[in-house]
């Protein structure tokens, strides 16, 4: 299995472009996209050759999964807690899971890292 996974910095037409050739050209069945900077209310997103299967809009973050749409997805699942994005796409062979924590003071570095403790409270 071929998977994806990249920080966009704001998801724009012309990236979906580069996207959806990149997913061609490497046969990437799962995309995962974090910083897609796009409210609720902005056209969802769209990678030719690839189907949106889980996301979460936000202005300043935002995380997203596309897949191959022949690829058979049996449940997907989003968790966001204390700011913490976490997507999860279950498939026959296994589960994939991405994680994003935006920066939140670039002055303190405890909020640079995410802890084992963290993850346990998810």
């Amino acid at each position: 299995m071929t998977m994806i996974s990249i920080n966009i910095e704001g998801l724009t037409p012309e990236k979906e472009n580069i996207l959806a050739e990149l997913c061609k050209t490497s046969g990437c069945e799962v995309l995962c996209l974090q910083e897609t900077h796009r409210e609720t209310n902005h056209r969802r997103p769209k990678i030719s050759g690839m189907r949106l299967v889980v996301e979460r809009p936000h202005s300043k973050y935002g995380s997203a999964i596309f897949t191959k749409p022949d690829l058979d997805i049996i449940s997907t699942g989003i968790t966001d807690k204390n700011n913490i994005e976490i997507m999860t796409i279950d498939i026959k062979q296994c589960t994939i899971t991405s994680m994003y924590k935006p920066l939140m003071d670039h002055s303190n570095s405890k909020n640079l890292r995410i802890t084992g403790k963290e993850i346990q409270k998810l």
